[in-house]
């Protein structure tokens, strides 16, 4: 029983430690994440490419029988070569719409439709600084003897970037105990720049 409590107590220790060591790696270079709002206001007149006018086959035709003047031959065939411009605007607080139909021998010559939008855009732009460094973290732990667990100890543990220090209480013996000291060599983490 007392080996399997100290292998749960292991695995335990390392799973933190493994977990600290996760966390303990994304906090030391933490992004800084900077929204930039930028509104865009359209300013210019978008046209649809694709102006070819297409000629449907009329619903309805009335005859007259009777022409009830005297009719200018020369008048008819100045109107009919005449060429007629007819613009309509569509206005709504979203959007404003030109429609310039062209009408031209009783037939729609062009039908340019243009829009532009009255409502700004907005833009979000996230700019991530991965330049964010802790100059010190705090480690809480549990040192457990192999030989004998009874004389556990429980420490926090304050790590600079040169130098740690801290403190650790053995409740078995009532005793307080002093860590310190110097790093030897920094390992590189996955991900981090160099």
């Amino acid at each position: 029983m007392k080996i399997g409590l100290i292998l749960v107590v292991l695995l335990l220790l390392a799973g933190f430690c493994f977990t600290s060591y996760k966390i303990g790696q994304r906090s030391v270079i933490l992004p800084e994440i900077k929204a930039d709002t930028v509104l865009l206001y359209d300013t210019v007149w978008q046209t649809f490419t694709n102006n070819q006018a297409y000629y449907l086959k009329p619903d309805t035709i009335i005859l007259i029988n009777t022409i009830p003047s005297i009719v200018d031959t020369a008048a008819i065939l100045k109107d009919y070569y005449l060429t007629v411009i007819y613009n309509k605007q569509f206005k709504d607080s979203n959007i404003v719409i030109n429609d310039s139909l062209t009408v031209s021998r009783n037939r729609v010559t062009s039908n340019l439709i243009s829009y532009k939008w009255m409502k700004p855009t907005q833009i979000v732009t996230n700019v991530t600084n991965y330049n964010t460094y802790y100059n010190s973290t705090i480690s809480l732990g549990l040192d457990l003897p192999l030989k004998d667990p009874k004389y556990y100890e429980f420490e926090a543990i304050l790590n600079t970037k040169r130098v740690y220090f801290g403190v650790g209480f053995m409740p078995e013996i009532q005793s307080f105990n002093l860590k310190f000291g110097s790093i030897i060599k920094k390992l590189r983490g996955r991900g981090a720049s160099k």
